[in-house]
């Protein structure tokens, strides 16, 4: 497990909102897990959003009305004898903050009050709960993650990505359907943390540098490539003459201990895809494309 300190550092980085509004500036060997520490960065940044207002979007709303308002449908009024009571079906586009975000937050808070995190912090989030109070729960079993990262202000992408990170990173159910939380974030969701951190890390620390994850394509001399799984990289590091391609590594142990001889090793097909990497992105093979496997050191890995 990396170092909860650690951690706070590869967030800072991954999402440039906690840098620019100042979230949290406190000590971050306060927390005992991860789960803390993104309890209070939640709140924090919620707290934050809370004084600037929740956002709010237009939606759609039907209703039976005396006053006409918006589009009238005639069928469903003459079945409901509308006409008669002098009622019609309206529909029409409603400013409301009961929309998606916004009851992907709430649903989440709820599950942080749930949740093991430290008393202190609950009472906190509990208080924010009142600003929502229009807003409803919802099932976030079937919410798109990946498109919802992508959609509102900054804030509120950092504030969705926090939601993703705690449902999909610390919360499971057992086999009846009943909830538990872990302490600590999941391998899969570290990994992409942490490949989202170097990516940030690099553009921001060497601006001179181009800095992208891009897509290597196959050098074949004849055929067709669908077959082939796609090259994407975690970080390629370029200028007009050289180019680095970085893959990030995040396991809990590092190294694959031969049974033979008890030795540790990496693992081969890590040095294989990057291998693949360099070759195929050498199309001219000038021998100025390098590779790098970097691993995030663990604690494990101290012992």
């Amino acid at each position: 497990m990396i170092k909860i300190q650690n951690i706070y550092y590869m967030l800072a980085y991954a999402f440039y909102q906690l840098q620019q509004d100042g979230i949290w500036e406190g000590e971050v060997e306060q927390f005992e897990n991860t789960l803390d520490l993104l309890g209070e960065l939640f709140y924090q940044g919620l707290r934050i959003q809370v004084k600037q207002g929740l956002k709010q979007e237009y939606r759609s709303k039907q209703e039976v009305r005396k006053e006409i308002r918006g589009k009238i449908h005639f069928l469903e009024t003459v079945k409901r004898d509308g006409f008669q009571k002098q009622q019609m079906v309206c529909s029409y586009q409603q400013m409301t903050k009961n929309c998606q975000h916004n009851q992907i937050i709430k649903t989440t808070l709820k599950l942080l009050l749930d949740s093991p995190i430290e008393q202190k912090r609950k009472n906190k989030l509990k208080r924010l709960l009142r600003y929502f109070y229009e807003i409803e729960y919802i099932s976030l079993e079937h919410v798109q993650w990946k498109k919802e990262q992508k959609r509102g202000s900054f804030r509120y992408q950092f504030l969705i990505t926090l939601c993703y990170l705690i449902v999909k990173g610390f919360i499971q159910k057992d086999e009846k359907g009943n909830i538990k939380f872990r302490k600590f974030l999941d391998e899969q969701r570290m990994s992409r943390l942490y490949e989202k951190f170097l990516l940030e890390y690099y553009k921001k620390e060497m601006p001179m540098l181009t800095v992208k994850a891009s897509q290597i394509s196959w050098v074949i001399d004849e055929g067709e490539t669908f077959m082939l799984p796609k090259m994407q990289t975690d970080i390629m590091i370029s200028n007009q003459e050289k180019t680095l391609i970085i893959d990030a590594k995040y396991y809990e142990n590092i190294f694959y201990t031969r049974q033979d001889f008890g030795t540790k090793t990496i693992h081969s097909k890590h040095l294989y895809q990057i291998f693949t990497y360099v070759k195929n992105q050498d199309k001219e093979q000038k021998g100025n494309v390098y590779g790098l496997l970097l691993y995030a050191k663990t604690e494990e890995e101290d012992t």
